[in-house]
Formats: C-alpha cells, sequence, structure tokens
C-alpha cells in the first residue's frame, strides 16, 4: 500500500476498499453531505472504543470527536455552511468522504462492518479525486478556515502509505538518516521471518549475524546481506541471502544468486514491501532517555527510545534506539521491548556498528540490480498472514 504521488495513494486505498467492498463501496460524488453527516453519526455510535483507544492524539487516525453531542453540532455547522455557502459544497462532501473512509477502516470492528452491510442500501464511500490541499485552499478562499484545518487532518492517514526517492542534499542531520548510507549490524532471532513456513526462532545472545545493508533514499531502494539465514524456499540453512527493495519491488535470493522469490512487487493486491522511509522514528512515539547494554558489544549507555505499536495485531511492538547523538544504535519488533523473547510471536531485532555507519555515494553501485535468477522466476514469498499490513501502513 505505497505511492508516489497522493494521487496514485489515493488510487490504491480506493483498490483496496473496491476489493474488499465490492459495490457497496460507491463514488464520494454519489453521496449527499446529509448523508455523509448520518454516516458519521452512525459510524460514531458503531465504533470500538477499544480500537479508538489504541491511537495517541497525534495520530491522524485519532478520534477527533469523544461525544456524538459534538459530532452532531459539527455536521449542524456544516450542513448550515453548505447552504449559505453553495460554491463550497463539493470540498465539504469531499472531507467527509475522507472522515468516513478512514472511520470505516479504523474504528469499526469486523463486526461492526458486517452489521453496516446487513442495512438496507448501506454504502460506504470511496476516497475523492482530489486532497487535502486541494480542498482546504477552496474551502480557505471561501472564510471557512475551521473546516478547512479538518480537511487536512483527515487525509493524514495518506502519509503513512507515501514511499518515494526524494532528491539529494537536503538532509538536515540525525536522527534522520543522510541521503545515502552503508552499514554493517548484527542481527538476532529468526531471517526471514515474514512469508508462511519461514523461521519462527532465531539465536538471541551471543555474538549475532553479520549484515551488511545499502541505503538510498535518493533512489528509494535497499540491500541487506545476511550472513546467515533460514530459509524454506532456497539454499540451504545457515547459507548467506540477500533482500533487495527497490521501489515497490523487493526479492529474497540466495547469495550465490542459486534461487530467488518475489516478497513484494506493485501487482500484489496488499502488503507491499517497501525499504524504510526516512525520518521513519517520526511516526514513533519518544519515550525518553534508557539504560542500554548490546548483546554483541557494540554499544553500552544511554539511549533515547522509540517506540511504536502495531494497530491491526494486538502486543506487539517496533523500536528504534539512538545514542544521546541521535545515531543509530538498535531497532527490532516483537511482542514486547523488553525482556528480550517473550512470547507469542516472532522476536528479532539488529544492533547497529556505529563505526561502520557511513554516508556513501551509491549512485554508480549495482547493488540495486535484481539477478537474472529472480527475473527468471515466478516464486513468491509474500507477507503472511495478511492482517499483518492493513491499509493504515503502520
Amino acid at each position: 500500500m505505497t505511492g508516489s504521488t497522493p494521487e496514485s495513494i489515493r488510487s490504491a486505498l480506493n483498490q483496496q476498499i473496491r476489493k474488499a467492498h465490492g459495490s457497496a463501496a460507491k463514488e464520494c460524488a454519489e453521496f449527499t453531505v446529509t448523508q455523509l453527516n448520518d454516516m458519521l453519526e452512525a459510524f460514531h455510535e458503531m465504533r470500538s472504543e477499544e480500537v479508538v483507544s489504541i491511537y495517541d492524539k497525534e495520530d491522524g487516525r485519532a478520534a477527533r470527536h469523544l461525544t456524538s453531542d459534538s459530532l452532531k453540532e459539527e455536521n449542524r455547522l456544516d450542513a448550515a455552511y453548505v447552504a449559505e455557502h453553495p460554491e463550497s459544497y463539493d470540498a465539504v462532501r469531499d472531507s467527509k468522504c475522507f472522515e468516513a473512509a478512514m472511520q470505516w477502516v479504523h474504528h469499526l470492528s469486523e463486526a461492526a462492518r458486517a452489521e453496516w452491510h446487513a442495512l438496507t442500501d448501506a454504502s460506504i464511500p470511496l476516497l475523492p479525486n482530489r486532497g487535502g490541499e486541494e480542498m482546504s485552499a477552496e474551502l480557505r478562499e471561501n472564510g471557512h478556515d475551521q473546516l478547512a484545518t479538518k480537511s487536512e487532518t483527515v487525509v493524514s492517514c495518506q502519509t503513512g502509505h507515501n514511499a518515494e526517492a526524494f532528491d539529494a542534499g537536503n538532509w538536515e542531520g540525525y536522527p534522520d538518516w543522510p541521503d545515502e548510507i552503508t552499514y554493517k549490524a548484527k542481527g538476532y532471532g529468526p531471517y526471514p521471518f515474514w512469508y508462511a513456513g519461514s523461521a519462527a526462532t532465531g539465536d538471541l545472545t551471543g555474538p549475532g549475524t553479520d549484515i551488511t545493508t545499502y541505503w538510498s533514499g535518493v533512489q528509494n531502494a535497499e540491500r541487506l546481506e545476511h550472513a546467515s539465514c533460514t530459509q524454506s524456499i532456497g539454499g540451504t540453512s545457515g547459507d548467506p541471502c540477500t533482500h533487495l527493495f527497490v521501489n515497490k519491488w523487493a526479492a529474497l535470493f540466495g547469495a550465490d544468486e542459486s534461487w530467488c522469490c518475489w516478497s513484494s512487487t506493485p501487482n500484489l493486491p496488499n502488503c507491499w514491501m517497501s525499504t524504510v522511509k526516512r525520518g521513519f522514528q517520526d511516526l514513533f512515539t519518544y519515550n525518553g532517555i534508557s539504560d542500554y547494554t548490546s548483546e554483541s558489544g557494540l554499544y553500552s549507555g544511554q539511549v533515547k527510545n522509540y517506540t511504536m505499536t502495531l494497530t491491526t495485531v494486538s502486543n506487539f511492538y517496533f523500536w528504534y534506539y539512538t545514542d544521546l547523538d541521535d545515531k543509530p544504535v538498535e531497532q527490532g519488533e516483537g511482542s514486547c521491548v523488553m525482556p528480550r523473547g517473550c512470547g507469542g510471536v516472532k522476536y528479532m531485532f539488529h544492533q547497529y556498528n556505529q563505526s561502520a555507519f557511513e554516508i556513501t555515494d551509491l549512485t554508480d553501485t549495482d547493488k540495486f540490480t535484481f539477478p537474472d535468477v529472480c527475473l527468471n522466476t515466478q516464486e513468491t514469498c509474500t507477507v503472511s498472514p495478511t492482517q499483518l499490513c492493513d491499509a493504515s501502513g503502520r
């Protein structure tokens, strides 16, 4: 679920809504403001408070209304506004389509969605053809600053799906990564780990497995070379393997290029796997400074602690540690942050070798070229289960 422009992001999201809900998903222009107001009020009554409570107030998916009365009053004012300013009708309607689609995906449980579909003519809106900037500009021009601000807010979930290359030369320093880097690290836990039948466990102590990584935000590409892998698709357990990401394509292959499987393609219906984006830590919650000692012996001291909770699966976390100068120390994922190796799901992390985290010019490298063995196979090793990657992009 990625796109290189706001338009392509909306198209990708709409494709998923249509796939999941068929003819019940209709173009935004087919709804009236009154119908959308009624829908938003119904969704408010049907929403799962357990689901809504997982979003902090700064999250673009957070509930804007704690009570139905405040929502009803906002809807009343919006209806009055469009009655007086018919030139802004489409912008108000489009804004409400964004909000209804967001709440449908992120606030309702599966049971509530089934209940809605059981109603007579219970349709849901697709995202409109234009984005928040266009709507808010029109609304501000017509004097509705409050609704313009809301229009900008309700489409903010798009940013989580936006993975694209950027121009070189605009790096402002850590904790964001430079334009292009190479680094070495020590890996712990299973690898590869994301597809059905892939490795379930791996060592969480000891010296760790060597990892060499090439990352380019300018080329929107990343290559991770693991010295020891546990494969169920090709090669022998313990052989080295490489995972290569280039835009919406990703492939896992043996270091000797004797086998390959595609972990992501633009044609997948969901669960695209893309390279990490610069500034990914901005999606995390900063939890202050902690004392830390690495298993690899690469770092000991205080770290800044960033953590994010997966919204599609309970009790699953991503974490990222930096030193006090904001340079990478560790990243990982699992059903807890500490202590290591709590049960329930796969648990893995890798620790950066700070002395081998280097700004590099990767312009002329062949590191981001898929080998022939990948170009000549249709074998796949895509993400499973698919509920790990819903349309939130988190």
